[in-house]
């Protein structure tokens, strides 16, 4: 991002310090854009959605994000939170991600996909502790296609790669769409 574009919601300076990730495919084959590094401005504004409830914060991310997808009209699904989490926290940080992007790019949002009640807690895990804790998903409807997963964070993939397994769709039909991503 050249440091003179502004980004909804951040000065042209922090809008500048996010760090561009070239798109990448997991180990599973999935097709990840990040609308930034998980770093410094980025990070700190996917925990203040994640931890804090703060709604407003996804809205500079939604814009990172729409600037590193592709304008071929979409179905955006977010990846949902473990239900107990979304209970302790308040706030969904995938659905907040998604409406906020459904609004920029036009696309719907559809919610297609039931969380398990619990998983372990993959954050802060080297990626050799998270297979161990891969989320299982449940399909509630078709979602359509071209689907794109919305998610905050993509480390492995081992997430949306589940997301994606849920959704009969193979990794190779779907992108994930996340506010920020950590290179493989």
């Amino acid at each position: 991002m050249r440091r003179s574009e502004r980004v909804a919601g951040l000065c042209a300076a922090c809008a500048g310090s996010v760090r561009r990730v070239p798109e990448f495919r997991t180990e599973g084959g999935l097709l990840v854009r990040a609308g930034g590094h998980h770093d410094g401005v980025a990070r700190a504004l996917v925990h203040r959605l994640k931890y804090q409830g703060e709604v407003g914060a996804a809205r500079p991310r939604a814009a990172l994000m729409a600037a590193v997808i592709e304008p071929t009209p979409g179905v955006l699904v977010p990846v949902p939170r473990a239900l107990l989490r979304r209970a302790r926290f308040g706030i969904d940080p995938a659905v907040e991600l998604a409406q906020r992007l459904g609004l920029l790019l036009g696309w719907p949002v559809r919610d297609v996909l039931q969380p398990a009640p619990w998983w372990p807690r993959h954050a802060g895990k080297p990626r050799s502790g998270r297979a161990s804790s891969v989320p299982r998903f449940r399909l509630l409807r078709d979602a359509g296609a071209p689907t794109i997963l919305v998610d905050d964070v993509v480390t492995t993939g081992a997430t949306a790669a589940a997301a994606a397994e849920a959704l009969g769709h193979g990794p190779g039909r779907v992108i994930a769409a996340v506010a920020a991503g950590k290179v493989p």
